[in-house]
């Protein structure tokens, strides 16, 4: 496995973990359940595309889609520091 498939799998872990612990945004917790179904990052990790899956109806998907756009700022520090990236995507 190369570390770019690795560092890919604990952002997934990490970032269920925060989303599900550490973000407030009550367009999120309405969801019920949201889970990060896959990332990807490029080469260089300074991007990372983020495919989440929530089990909702559309217009309530939506709203936590905007909610985790939003929250994206938020989860970029903790991230980076469960993970001893030096920058988070």
């Amino acid at each position: 496995m190369s570390r770019k498939d690795r560092v890919e799998h604990a952002m997934r872990d990490e970032l269920a973990t925060l989303i599900a612990r550490e973000v407030k945004d009550p367009r999120v917790s309405a969801a019920g359940v949201v889970g990060v179904a896959r990332v990807e990052c490029t080469p260089d990790f300074s991007v990372a595309k983020v495919y989440v899956s929530i089990f909702a109806d559309d217009a309530v998907a939506a709203k936590a889609i905007d909610g985790l756009k939003a929250a994206a700022g938020f989860l970029r520090g903790p991230l980076a520091r469960r993970l001893s990236l030096g920058r988070p995507p």
